[in-house]
């Protein structure tokens, strides 16, 4: 069985490589009234220059069961509709009124600020802002969000609201042992997990769980986990942390996070090393 799982992995890991340029040949014949473009390094479509990120519908693919052909047209069904909404009729971007709803925060790489609308959170990661769909999701780029005429502030305002709509406190799960809560992860597969760690609900109802000040971490953008100061498994966490954002897919950080009365900041290496927070009042 472990054998055969592994194939299986193996070979999707393979289809994954080819999946955006099969859509992109696809998508360039079904709207050749759009300008497309593949980051074949990426593995990203744009069109008109929004980026359409394939994760959700790879996700379904993959339950789905679904191979080659049949991958491709699915795709293609579930990601044409959503244009309209990344994509204004006419005029190849979507007006402030049509995406308010769907604007979302996102944390990423801190390689894209300059390219879309995003500002530093940690040394190695940015939020960003995306408009987000059923099946896709699009970064905000900086000629579109000019042309909205809007502030940086009331577009971080409504996808910050979007977001606690959708983050549900519980969703939060806890591993519990000797009647103490050892750690809280957050995993529901919406790939928006690790951006849930800039929400005041999330951080507030972590604190509570775990005693107040707490440690986290955010390896990729479909992971959060938090622990408390003074864990006996803190080494093998931090270790942990490390290996999943070497290997998995769309990493974020290896960096450790300290959630507290404050918000987040980036630990201490003392911090990091002693598995103790200091007092951050």
């Amino acid at each position: 069985m472990a054998f055969a799982a592994l194939l299986s992995l193996q070979a999707a890991l393979a289809f994954g490589q080819t999946l955006e340029a099969s859509v992109y040949d696809a998508l360039r014949a079904k709207r050749p009234d759009l300008e497309w473009r593949l980051d074949r390094a990426q593995n990203v479509l744009y069109a008109n220059g929004a980026a359409i990120n394939l994760g959700n519908v790879k996700k379904e693919i993959s339950s789905r069961g679904l191979q080659g052909e049949q991958a491709v047209g699915f795709a293609v069904a579930t990601i044409a509709p959503n244009l309209d909404l990344m994509l204004a009729p006419g005029t190849g971007e979507p007006s402030w009124t049509e995406v308010k709803e769907h604007v979302l925060p996102a944390v990423a790489p801190v390689e894209y600020i300059g390219k879309t609308v995003c500002r530093p959170f940690s040394r190695l990661t940015a939020t960003c802002i995306v408009i987000d769909s059923p099946t896709a999701r699009s970064y905000v780029m900086k000629p579109q969000f000019e042309k909205w005429g809007i502030s940086n502030d009331e577009l971080e305002q409504a996808a910050m609201a979007n977001m606690a709509r959708i983050a549900k406190v519980g969703k939060i799960g806890f591993a519990v042992g000797d009647g103490k809560i050892g750690y809280a992860v957050i995993n529901t597969g919406d790939s928006y997990d690790a951006t849930r760690i800039l929400l005041p609900t999330i951080q507030a109802a972590i604190s509570k769980a775990l005693g107040g000040t707490a440690f986290a971490a955010i390896p990729n953008r479909a992971f959060l986990i938090a622990w408390p100061s003074g864990s006996a498994v803190h080494a093998q966490i931090v270790d942990q942390v490390g290996r999943d954002f070497r290997t998995k897919s769309h990493a974020l950080t290896d960096e450790i996070f300290v959630i507290d009365q404050r918000g987040v900041r980036l630990a201490t290496d003392a911090e990091k090393q002693t598995g103790t927070i200091q007092d951050s009042r």
